[in-house]
């Protein structure tokens, strides 16, 4: 059996004149799903799976335009960029005359019109006010030859065109002022939340709604059957003998819960400069225990096993660092030792933070089973390698923030904007607008931070903060302070895509692109203390040309065949480096372990035949410089033409 029930509601906060630039709306959607057990004699008391889900989300937009517009200047200004985008600047009509004049045949006669524009018709009429047939040569803005077939006299030319109006400074001053006041165009945030319940050996079964009647009640309840989440649910229904008293039902009751929040804004400082900001946070963590019965008779349950497990993940500003790169030959990264260097100071944050001595009297400077001054540098349970000591210096290092003042908890960071940049307004420039048709310019930078996954035995360490947030738990063969969260490995990812983009097309049908990126991951893995670094920086070089129409004839077996079809070019260049390094803790070493240079070029032509036949020409190099010994350079070159028949 299942059900879903859908609740959306869109909040009339925008029927409030001064806020009808703001949309939201509220969405709630809850699941219950009855699944019965294998029906057999061996299976029957196992018990069924009774599970439900909630989902809330909630969505706002802010819609500056429409807010900067209710002032009817900025109204005005806003329209005159949007104008300048798609370049329809004022124009007003001028006009040049002159009479009698005499043309001779085949023989060009110049007009100095002096109208400053090329954008213009001209007509020329006999003396009986008759179009006069000929050639016209626009020379300049200025001036135009006529070449009559001809002789002729009492003859009229007029000269028609637009000219562009000349902004006023003034104007465009003021504009682009206010226009960088009002960059910011458009933000949106949407927040969900999932939870979930699911409870193995679940005895009822279902008869309306998702509830059955069972020991004279109706289970397992309206708000259950609702989405409601409840964390002693399972309690509630061994109490009620709903669960199964088979030993063989191992199944955990598991509780899950989501969330994530994502804001989105987009800025335009000028037209055609377009900036979209993101930034984004998620988490995810599960509940799982096992009810194991330890007397079917009086139905007594053990909770055995329980569990946390989850996984975070956050937008993470690491651009501080991004160009600081390993040295190319003992593969030393300064961000690394910095990292080492800050662990020291995390540990003696951490230690100055802990003000509850009801769990043990805590002395930083002693040593907790010497109890003699310490000497390692650290403080009293808290080494070079701790989870709680290695996560927020890894963070400050490669964040480029003082470990004096970074967070020391990882799972209460704030998301760092990440971005995209285009601008595609060159062309607006009269002397490169001569030459391309469109130019666009790229940027992006993503980063992010995350923790892989993260588990707590609960049944061995539940409810073990002070007063002050800290554990007291200390490891029992060394004596450190043990972690709430148990983190497997921490990760940044980090890449420049692009770190810069140039996308040309010109006049006469060429295009062309250059294109650089940039990637960075660091891998800490806990574990073993060793963090692993892969750094990847490409170029790109790209061109294409079409020539439109070109014939060409083909001779087979001593007969000619013509064809006429558009002829496109390409060449693409292309380098990716890439290397792989370890960073050892505890033995300070570094060691590169993967890694090439690889090079590829491409070139190719290709030609319609026909409607369904092609005929491709190219030519493909890869080369491959290994940076480790372990492994040789490879060059593989592939040259070839193929014809390919479409049959549909």
């Amino acid at each position: 059996y299942t059900h879903q029930i859908n609740v959306t509601y869109n909040i009339p906060i925008n029927k409030i004149p001064v806020l009808d630039w703001v949309s939201a709306n509220a969405r709630y959607t809850t699941n219950y799903n009855w699944k019965a057990s294998a029906q057999s004699e061996e299976a029957v008391s196992i018990g069924n799976l009774a599970s439900n889900y909630q989902t809330y989300q909630g969505n706002a937009t802010l819609n500056f335009q429409s807010f900067y517009n209710k002032l009817s200047y900025l109204e005005k200004v806003n329209k005159r960029s949007m104008s300048k985008a798609k370049k329809d600047a004022k124009t007003k009509a001028v006009k040049w005359e002159d009479k009698d004049i005499k043309l001779r045949k085949k023989r060009n006669t110049s007009f100095e019109h002096d109208l400053k524009t090329t954008d213009i018709d001209v007509k020329v009429f006999d003396a009986k006010g008759a179009l006069v047939d000929g050639k016209v040569k626009i020379i300049d803005k200025n001036k135009v030859q006529f070449l009559a077939d001809t002789t002729l006299e009492n003859v009229t030319v007029l000269i028609t065109g637009n000219v562009s109006e000349k902004p006023d400074m003034g104007i465009l001053f003021s504009d682009g002022i206010l226009n960088l006041g009002m960059l910011l165009k458009n933000v949106s945030v949407s927040y969900s939340e999932n939870n979930g319940s699911e409870l193995p050996g679940y005895m009822p079964s279902t008869q309306y709604m998702g509830l059955g009647q069972f020991n004279n009640q109706w289970a397992p309840g309206w708000p259950f059957v609702l989405g409601w989440q409840d964390d002693n649910f399972a309690y509630t229904a061994a109490q009620n003998q709903w669960l199964s008293t088979d030993t063989l039902q191992t199944q955990p009751f598991v509780m899950t819960h989501q969330t994530n929040l994502n804001v989105r804004a987009t800025l335009e400082p000028f037209p055609e400069f377009r900036i979209d900001v993101t930034a984004n946070k998620t988490t995810s963590e599960n509940d799982a225990q096992i009810f194991y019965p330890t007397n079917a008779e009086k139905y007594l349950y053990e909770v055995q096993s329980k569990l946390i497990s989850g996984n975070y993940q956050i937008t993470f500003g690491s651009i501080r660092t991004a160009f600081k790169r390993p040295d190319a030959s003992t593969y030393r990264s300064e961000v690394f030792e910095q990292f080492r260097q800050y662990r020291q100071i995390i540990a003696w944050r951490l230690a100055g933070e802990r003000t509850d001595a009801s769990y043990d009297a805590y002395a930083p400077n002693i040593d907790s089973e010497t109890q003699l001054a310490r000497k390692d540098g650290y403080p009293n349970g808290y080494s070079p390698n701790s989870q709680d000591v290695l996560i927020p210096a890894l963070i400050a290092a490669y964040s480029g923030s003082k470990p004096q003042t970074v967070g020391l908890d990882p799972f209460s960071q704030i998301p760092f904007p990440n971005w995209r940049l285009t601008y595609d307004g060159l062309t607006r420039i009269p002397f490169l607008a001569r030459f391309f048709k469109k130019i666009s310019l790229a940027h992006g930078y993503n980063s992010v931070f995350s923790v892989g996954s993260y588990r707590l035995d609960a049944s061995e360490h539940d409810f073990y903060r002070g007063d002050d947030g800290y554990s007291y738990v200390r490891d029992i063969l060394e004596g450190y302070f043990m972690p709430e969260k148990e983190v497997s490995n921490v990760t940044i990812s980090e890449k420049f895509s692009p770190l810069i983009s140039v996308d040309v097309n010109f006049d006469f049908g060429l295009t062309a692109r250059f294109e650089t990126r940039k990637s960075r991951n660091i891998s800490l893995s806990l574990s073993n203390n060793q963090l692993i670094e892969m750094i990847t920086d490409e170029l790109i070089f790209g061109a294409g040309w079409r020539i439109e129409d070109l014939p060409i004839n083909i001779s087979v077996g001593g007969k000619s065949t013509g064809f006429k079809s558009d002829l496109n070019i390409r060449a693409d260049f292309a380098i990716r480096d890439n290397m792989t390094i370890i960073h050892k803790l505890d033995q300070n070493a570094d060691q590169i372990t993967a890694g090439q240079k690889n090079t590829s070029i491409k070139l190719s032509a290709d030609y319609n035949l026909s409607e369904k036949f092609n005929l491709r020409f190219y030519y493909d190099q890869t080369i491959n410089a290994p940076r480790v010994s372990t492994s040789w350079r490879t060059s593989n070159t592939q040259v070839g033409f193929s014809l390919r028949f479409t049959i549909i």
